[in-house]
């Protein structure tokens, strides 16, 4: 393979990113997308373990949506130097392995924090999704170049719910020097094994190397299942005990003792962080062990002070006497949760008691004071019940951290709120506002860019610049089609999902642009699908006649019905012109039951009374374009539309909250805060704007609305919908624009036009 090579016609390979003994990573060009993406090649050919292993990872990743799992579009075979191999479509990373990075140098420990609790967030949602990594490591880690970690590969995943027993012939699954040790049997013990090498990551995260040396196989099988592992403060002094403490659960032997969920670990390393000294908030790095300079250790956390009364010398509770095999809010071992105080010696009164601090207070931990002075003999109760009330009101813990406030999430509704389109848009503001009442934490601002496309790109610079924004509803009101074309762009540098609710877009969208309301070229895909769909075993579409009014727009749309359409049935070309009685005349005597016509109203009232006097039989087919609301039909016709109509239960509620009747496209506007709210549900509160952009931008993708107009409307990108329906209303002889029969399903509209084919 080589630079400049397309495989399986559509991707073009551009430089190799990295190689190994399953093939080769590339960056390619996908020209279908029109997107960069990372194109990872096997060796071998279909039909061996690793193509297995390829689709095992397409499809386990593919369907987690999460913004600190490397996303997997699409895989696939292609032939490739002879052989027929299968690759996969991913998300091109900007950034570099975790490995590389320890290898220059050990990060700070509140970055090493931060990345740990990333990769939690990831596991934690595979876990839920039933799955297992079963091979993380610093290689399997992506940094992107703003300081955020994605989790990659999971070619070995397994889902939960097959057998437990995983052995392979010749090896085991997974790395050695990260690999729990009921992974040497070939067992797995649920998503533990995965935190045994989270624990494995963190201490190289913070020392610089893995707990276990190796280097062979028969030496790691040794250490991981009978050497005890190192504590982290023997190899990084200064550490925080508690580290330390969650570390060594993290890789104990027994699958029991460990952690149960990663939801449980992240939250611990989270108030870990928050408890650094503020000098190493910062995301500089510090030389790992062994590089030539020393390691900057880490502060212990400061001692703090309990004051018992005037009777009492202040004394110290040091670095909190805190058991390193214990963690904030657990029992020490031995100390059920429902025990409500230490035990006590009998003999004489002991110079410091363990204290608990019932569990379900926040901050709880289990320490020793040693401030209570000899003589007398206090009941056990007793004691526990002021010393705990002390902690309460007078000791603030270091880990006494109060939930942290989601960020503010804003979606930005860009139009022309001040000129001509005013109206329309504030009713679409209206809607969004309607639609956010349904959620918490997420509010709605308005952006003026006054109709133009230098107003939309001067309000997208404002955008992008703002962090609290995660996604865009635009244009609104009355707008030009192109008045996105150069804004899209840069809210595409920018990962911003964008929604266009009503206006017809047009021009080179950003590949984040997606549109509510169908293009007209959806509208005559979904043509050339729904006549297709007529002609099949139970009713025969004998032809089809299409015809335009002779304009260049109309007559370029029934062409490419036509084309699209194909050779299953006999059809032709007509244009309305001065015989349309002759048009008339020679449609009903060529045998086509199917009429589809494009163009202006007028010349569409002279083919509808041509036909009728023709005493045409057949399915009359039409753009609801072609219709108004003065002219009654003569015969039946079926008109194809490419948005959703406002339904009375959304006028309703609109009219219930604002007292004023909806505006054209307020329904989809309505859509498009649903389904950005949707795609903001994976994120986690308090995931950084850049993640909230990002899960938004990923989650549309498998998003569909929930609102009034569900039956019909789906979103797409660059303003084509995925799945096209074709939108269909019923005109009976003597109705027009306005008292058609609407929101009939697919079904119901095939129904229809087969009755009026016969």
């Amino acid at each position: 393979m080589e630079s400049g090579e397309v495989v399986d016609g559509r991707y073009t390979l551009v430089r190799l990113i990295g190689e190994g003994g399953f093939g080769e990573v590339w960056e390619a060009e996908d020209a279908r997308m029109q997107r960069t993406v990372a194109l990872k090649i096997a060796k071998l050919g279909t039909g061996t373990k690793e193509a297995e292993r390829f689709v095992r990872e397409a499809v386990t990743a593919g369907r987690l949506n999460h913004p600190h799992i490397v996303t997997v579009h699409d895989y696939g075979t292609a032939e490739v130097d002879g052989l027929i191999r299968p690759y996969l479509v991913m998300e091109l990373i900007d950034g570099e392995p975790l490995d590389a990075v320890l290898a220059r140098a050990l990060p700070l420990l509140s970055q090493a924090l931060l990345w740990a609790e990333q990769i939690c967030d990831a596991l934690a949602a595979a876990h839920h999704h039933g799955v297992m990594h079963r091979d993380i490591k610093p290689a399997n880690v992506l940094v992107q170049a703003d300081g955020r970690a994605k989790v990659v590969d999971f070619g070995i995943a397994r889902n939960l719910a097959e057998d437990r027993k995983l052995t392979t012939t010749g090896g085991f699954i997974g790395s050695l020097a990260y690999m729990a040790p009921e992974g040497f049997s070939g067992e797995v013990s649920g998503p533990r094994c995965d935190l045994y090498a989270l624990g494995c990551l963190l201490t190289e995260l913070c020392t610089g190397h893995p707990p276990f040396p190796g280097p062979h196989p028969h030496n790691f099988l040794h250490q991981h299942t009978q050497v005890p592992p190192p504590a982290l403060r023997t190899r990084r002094p200064g550490l925080p005990v508690d580290l330390d403490a969650l570390v060594l659960r993290l890789l104990a032997k027994a699958p029991h003792s460990r952690p149960h969920h990663a939801t449980q670990v992240r939250h611990q390393l989270h108030a870990l962080r928050r408890g650094l000294p503020i000098p190493d908030q910062g995301l500089g790095l510090t030389p790992p062990a062994g590089a030539g300079n020393p390691i900057h250790s880490v502060p212990t956390l400061p001692p703090h002070k309990a004051v018992l009364g005037p009777a009492s010398a202040p004394r110290s509770l040091g670095s909190a006497h805190l058991n390193d095999a214990q963690l904030p809010g657990t029992a020490p071992p031995g100390l059920h949760e429902r025990d409500a105080g230490p035990a006590v010696d009998e003999g004489p009164l002991q110079d410091a008691y363990d204290v608990a601090v019932p569990p379900g207070k926040r901050g709880a931990a289990f320490i020793r004071l040693d401030c209570l002075g000899r003589g007398g003999k206090l009941a056990a109760l007793g004691v526990a019940a002021v010393v705990a009330a002390l902690l309460t009101t007078v000791i603030k813990w270091p880990f006494d951290s109060h939930p942290v406030p989601p960020r503010p999430r804003v979606l930005a509704v860009v139009g022309d709120f001040a000129g001509v389109g005013k109206v329309k848009a504030q009713a679409a503001f209206n809607s969004v506002q309607l639609a956010l009442a349904r959620t918490e934490g997420i509010t709605a601002r308005t952006y003026d860019n006054s109709g133009t496309p230098d107003g939309s790109q001067q309000v997208a610079e404002r955008i992008v610049a703002d962090e609290e924004i995660v996604g865009v509803i635009a244009p609104v009101g009355e707008s030009p089609s192109d008045v996105m074309a150069q804004a899209s762009k840069t809210f595409a540098q920018q990962g911003i999902a964008v929604l266009s609710p009503w206006t017809r877009l047009t021009g080179d969208l950003g590949t984040t642009t997606y549109q509510v309301m169908g293009a007209t070229s959806v509208l005559e895909r979904a043509t050339a699908d729904f006549l297709t769909s007529l002609d099949d075993t139970t009713m025969r579409v004998t032809g089809a006649s299409y015809v335009s009014d002779g304009s260049d727009e109309a007559t370029a749309t029934v062409e490419r019905i036509s084309a699209a359409t194909g050779s299953g049935f006999p059809s032709d070309i007509r244009t309305v012109d001065s015989g349309v009685a002759q048009l008339g005349i020679d449609i009903a005597e060529s045998g086509h039951n199917v009429v589809y016509y494009a163009g202006a109203p007028k010349a569409f009232h002279e083919l509808d009374a041509a036909l009728s006097r023709a005493d045409y039989h057949g399915l009359r087919l039409a753009q609801d374009t072609a219709l108004d609301g003065v002219y009654k039909v003569k015969s039946s016709w079926m008109g194809t539309r490419n948005y959703c109509f406002r339904n009375s239960g959304f006028d309703t509620a609109y009219q219930r909250k604002y007292s004023t009747y909806p505006q054209l496209g307020s329904v989809e506007s309505y859509e498009a805060a649903l389904a950005l709210t949707a795609a903001l549900e994976a994120a986690s509160p308090d995931a950084s704007g850049q993640t909230l952009r990002q899960t938004v931008t990923n989650g549309l993708d498998k998003v569909r609305p929930k609102g009034p107009c569900n039956y019909d409307l789906r979103f797409g990108r660059d303003g084509y919908l995925r799945n096209p329906p074709t939108f269909m209303d019923v005109y009976e002889p003597g109705t027009n624009l306005g008292e058609e029969i609407r929101g009939i399903t697919s079904k119901q509209a095939l129904q229809r036009a087969k009755k009026l084919m016969r």
